[in-house]
């Protein structure tokens, strides 16, 4: 049974790296190269660059730690804890996904402010007609 666990652990683990690491290629490729079109809004846009990320993260957080608040209050009144594996293997799962949205939202963010002061340096340029 907990080689399932952590084969669907490490799957989920998986499958959320590479939509993180989709959205940071995406702002990449749409920063890098500037287009007349509006950027489409995706799944991947609201789960990694748009606030929700932070709600996302913390709703992680706070689900892992639920499903050990249990053994954690055990533990401190008793000395003892018998909660299953189970809820260890998934509470790490929760907080290794809220990690991962949120550090590829402030990677996201950083993205941002640099494309902003490109821009910045792109219109000074624009201005005085040389090189800045």
């Amino acid at each position: 049974m907990i080689y399932r666990f952590l084969v669907a652990e490490v799957s989920g683990i998986i499958a959320l790296l590479l939509l993180s690491i989709s959205s940071i290629t995406n702002n990449v490729v749409h920063f890098s190269l500037p287009s007349k079109t509006a950027r489409k809004k995706t799944i991947t846009y609201y789960i990694f660059e748009y606030r929700m990320a932070i709600y996302i993260s913390i709703l992680c957080f706070l689900i892992g730690t639920l499903l050990i608040f249990n053994s954690i209050w055990h533990r401190i009144t008793t000395g003892l804890t018998n909660e299953h594996w189970s809820r260890y293997i998934t509470m790490v799962f929760f907080y290794i996904a809220g990690s991962i949205v949120f550090l590829t939202y402030i990677v996201n963010q950083v993205l941002q402010l640099v494309k902003d002061r490109l821009s910045y340096f792109d219109s000074l340029q624009n201005k005085n007609g040389k090189p800045f």
